[in-house]
């Protein structure tokens, strides 16, 4: 123990003046009476009429001299030595997707979380650095590599939950980049993700799990198919759940209950409810379940059917039956058919489609080319695979989202190489099968196989591949066959005349932007509701529309907490020797005085009666020992 301002100790000298104040007394001023019978505080006063008087005890007194004791060390700044090891650089990474904000921890995971490294912040070595990685898909560094431990602290209580689901692959990259060799990465999460898709990291890594169980349904997928009489509305619930249950699902149109549908449940597979023939009219569509659970971001999703605007689509091939089926189902499409030695039309289309054709998609923008027969922009073609099974699919690229292509079976694919900015989504053997990539111009797709070799257009995902291929590649305008999550980009398509274009999100916030071409894109999708988008000319509406961004996470969904993850982290450093630390403890003697002075103050407004053991001996005030007013 010691002291690092030693010197502050002769404030303890303001002791004298506080006990003074208690000797001297005001004149007052003197009014005759018959008796002082019924005066007894008046008589017990007599004394002040003098300046001074003799030293009487007082509770008050002493808590005075105690507050001012515990200022005074508090002000010299007491500490005591520890001996601790430098561990160089520490990274920390904070997971805030939507599963942080589960309730099976008060108040909920993410504030855990920050409880948690709080104590090991205050653990650190001071000559440690910190830096701190944050975020569910989209990470970044909210604070760089700093001794500052208060700007870290600062930064943790600012921190809220995020609507987004995890990646902790793309969080715990970031964070080794941080970390740049010279230290290790600790990571607060519940490990509620897929499959991370690192597992070995250069550096230390440590996890520490929050979260004690799962106890979660959520809606994970909806689909809205246009019938004749009326909308067909397909929706999955899963989950974490310990035993198999029931669950109901309203589907409502603004405050109006349109049906009511029960849907069992069960710890592996989840469940489907069909909401038949819903009526016309109704711009938007919400969907809740009746559920008291963990986690309510994912208890509730919205459909808009308003505002579609037309998507204008070119098929070059032979035909094909289920895709044209397919396409059907997608309200606000209109299909081109062309044969496959057709010249290219000069009018220009939202989407391209060529299903095992040649073709030449120079220039051209958006395009989805079915077993291409030769080699094209980024991609060259090899020799046949024949009966290949998939054995990776990325589930969270909007072409896949809603779509297992783990059981598709394939009669033969072709075996394709590509160049880096061609995106992998699903493998086939030892090629992939499925490839998007997005470029500056456009959006692009190819899949090495023939649809009619292969059971995908008998398989469920399929025309739901389809509608989230027109909502993605053809950039469709809102639509209920397109699913937004957060931090999606919203294409809209814009209107002539146009001069301003409004968003507003969920909150009552807005968002402008001037359209500088026919389509217009924002990302400001952090929150889960429904987005008003108004296209005007001038003062005057010309368009209103209506964008829905759900959750719509299996992943996130499924709560059940992991305790470890399995990540290694790996990277040999010097270790330093242990150095003392001085820890200082002034706030606890702030924090005693507070009490303190919250003490005095009750007792002087207030009084109390202090009973004391037998064998205490103590001065006696003059009112026995009620606390009065000095």
């Amino acid at each position: 123990m010691g002291l690092l301002a030693p010197a502050a100790l002769a404030l303890l000298l303001l002791a004298g003046p506080i006990i003074v104040l208690y000797l001297l007394k005001l004149r007052r001023e003197r009014r005759v009476v018959s008796s002082l019978l019924l005066w007894p505080r008046a008589r017990a006063s007599l004394q002040a009429n003098q300046p001074w008087q003799r030293f009487r005890w007082s509770w008050l007194l002493l808590l005075q001299l105690l507050v001012l004791v515990a200022l005074v060390l508090a002000t010299a700044r007491p500490f005591r030595t520890e001996t601790a090891q430098p561990t160089g650089r520490n990274v920390i990474v904070l997971d805030t997707s939507a599963s942080m904000g589960a309730t099976d921890v008060s108040p909920n995971r993410l504030e855990a979380a920050k409880r948690e490294a709080r104590r090991f912040l205050d653990g650190l070595h001071p000559d440690d650095e910190v830096a701190l990685v944050v975020g569910g898909r989209q990470a970044r560094v909210l604070v760089s590599p700093t001794r500052d431990r208060d700007l870290v602290r600062r930064a943790l209580d600012g921190l809220g939950l995020t609507a987004e689901p995890s990646d902790l692959g793309e969080l715990l990259s970031l964070a080794v980049g941080v970390a740049g060799g010279k230290g290790r990465v600790v990571l607060f999460s519940d490990g509620v993700a897929p499959a991370t898709p690192v597992d070995r990291l250069p550096v230390p890594f440590e996890f520490r799990p929050v979260g004690t169980a799962g106890n979660n349904l959520g809606i994970t997928a909806v689909q809205v198919r246009p019938r004749s009489a009326g909308d067909e509305v397909f929706v999955r619930v899963d989950g974490s759940i310990p035993a198999p249950t029931r669950v109901m699902v309203r589907l409502l149109a603004g405050d109006r209950l349109l049906d009511v549908r029960e849907v069992q449940v069960s710890p592996d597979g989840g469940g489907v409810v069909v909401f038949p023939a819903v009526p016309a009219g109704s711009d938007l569509l919400e969907i809740a379940l009746d559920v008291n659970d963990d986690l309510a971001a994912d208890n509730r999703v919205w459909v808009p059917r308003a505002g579609q605007q037309t998507t204008r689509i070119l098929y070059q091939g032979r035909g094909n039956l289920f895709l044209e089926r397919a396409l059907a189902l997608i309200r606000g499409v209109e299909v081109t058919r062309l044969a496959p030695n057709d010249p290219l039309p000069a009018a220009r289309f939202d989407l391209y489609i060529f299903d095992g054709v040649a073709a030449n998609p120079e220039g051209i923008a958006n395009w989805w080319w079915v077993n291409p027969p030769a080699n094209g922009p980024g991609f060259e073609v090899g020799p046949e695979v024949l009966f290949p099974e998939v054995s990776f699919f990325d589930p969270e690229h909007p072409l896949l989202r809603s779509v297992d292509l783990g059981s598709v079976a394939l009669a033969r694919t072709r075996a394709i190489s590509a160049t880096a900015d061609w995106r992998v989504l699903a493998t086939a053997g030892p090629s992939p099968v499925l490839l998007a990539r997005e470029t500056g111009t456009g959006r692009q797709v190819v899949s090495a196989f023939s649809l009619q070799e292969s059971d995908f257009p008998l398989q469920p995902g399929f025309p739901i591949f389809v509608a989230n291929l027109v909502a993605w590649a053809g950039r469709a305008g809102p639509s209920s066959t397109a699913v937004y999550r957060p931090g999606d980009l919203v294409p809209v398509r814009v209107r002539p005349g146009t001069t301003l274009v409004r968003v507003v999100r969920p909150d009552g916030s807005e968002l402008s932007f001037e359209p500088r071409s026919e389509l217009l894109t924002f990302g400001q999708t952090d929150q889960l509701g429904v987005y008003t988008v108004i296209q005007q000319a001038g003062d005057h509406e010309i368009d209103r529309s209506l964008v829905a961004v759900n959750l719509l996470s299996p992943d996130e969904s499924r709560t059940a907490p992991r305790s470890d993850l399995p990540v290694i982290g790996t990277g040999a450093r010097e270790v330093a020797a242990e150095t003392e630390v001085r820890r200082e403890l002034w706030w606890v003697l702030a924090l005693a005085a507070l009490a303190l002075m919250l003490l005095e103050w009750w007792a002087f407004y207030r009084g109390i009666r202090l009973r004391l053991p037998g064998w205490v001996r103590l001065p006696r005030p003059p009112a026995g020992r009620r606390l009065g007013r000095a």
